[in-house]
C-alpha cells in the first residue's frame, strides 16, 4: 500500500512539474525532495546531474543561439530537468516497482524482461570498459576514447534490435499482442 501512495505522489508531482512555471516552485521540490532523500543526497544528485548533463548542454546550447540569453527560462528548463530526474531516481530507490506492479500478470513480465535487459546491459558495459582499460597500457587518449564510444554505441544498438526482436517473438508466444 506505502508503495502505492508513493507511486501516486510521485506521478502527481511529476505533473505539476510540467505545469508550474516559476523558479521557486522548483527550488522547493527540490528542497524537499533532498530532505526525503536524507543520506543518499549527494549520491542521488551526483546521477541525475550525469544523467542530464549531455543533454542540457546541448538543449542549452541550442536555445541560446536561436533565442539569445535568458537566464530565467534557462534556469526554469534546467531546474526543471534535473527535479524530474532526481525525482525518478529517489522513487526508484524507494519502491520496490515489483511489488507495485504485482497486481498484474502482464506489468510484472514487462518490468522483469525490462528489468533484466538493464542488468545486461550493464553486465555489457562493464565488460566494454574493462576491455579498454585491458588493451591500454596507459590512459587512453580523447580519440581512442571516442572510437570506444562509437563502437560501443554500435554495439549496444546492434544488441537492442537483436534482443527486441527476440523478445518480441517470446511476447507474441506467450500472447501479449493481439493480432
Amino acid at each position: 500500500m506505502r508503495d502505492r501512495i508513493t507511486a501516486l505522489a510521485y506521478l502527481t508531482v511529476m505533473v505539476m512539474l510540467t505545469a508550474v512555471h516559476q523558479v521557486e516552485f522548483y527550488l522547493a521540490v527540490l528542497f524537499i525532495t533532498a530532505l526525503l532523500s536524507g543520506k543518499e543526497f549527494f549520491r542521488l544528485m551526483k546521477r541525475s546531474v550525469s544523467a542530464v548533463l549531455l543533454f542540457s548542454t546541448a538543449v542549452n546550447l541550442s536555445y541560446l543561439a536561436v533565442h539569445g540569453l535568458d537566464w530565467h527560462y534557462l534556469l526554469l528548463l534546467n531546474l526543471r530537468v534535473i527535479d524530474m530526474t532526481f525525482l525518478t531516481l529517489l522513487f526508484i530507490s524507494k519502491v520496490n516497482l515489483f511489488r507495485l506492479l504485482g497486481f498484474s500478470k502482464s506489468l510484472t513480465y514487462l518490468l522483469v524482461v525490462s528489468y533484466s535487459q538493464i542488468l545486461l546491459f550493464r553486465k555489457y558495459y562493464g565488460e566494454l570498459t574493462m576491455a579498454l582499460k585491458s588493451r591500454s597500457i596507459k590512459k587512453p587518449t580523447l580519440k581512442e576514447r571516442i572510437n570506444f564510444l562509437r563502437s560501443a554505441t554500435g554495439f549496444f544498438i546492434r544488441k537492442s534490435v537483436e534482443n527486441s526482436q527476440e523478445i518480441s517473438l517470446a511476447m507474441k508466444s506467450r500472447g501479449f499482442f493481439l493480432t
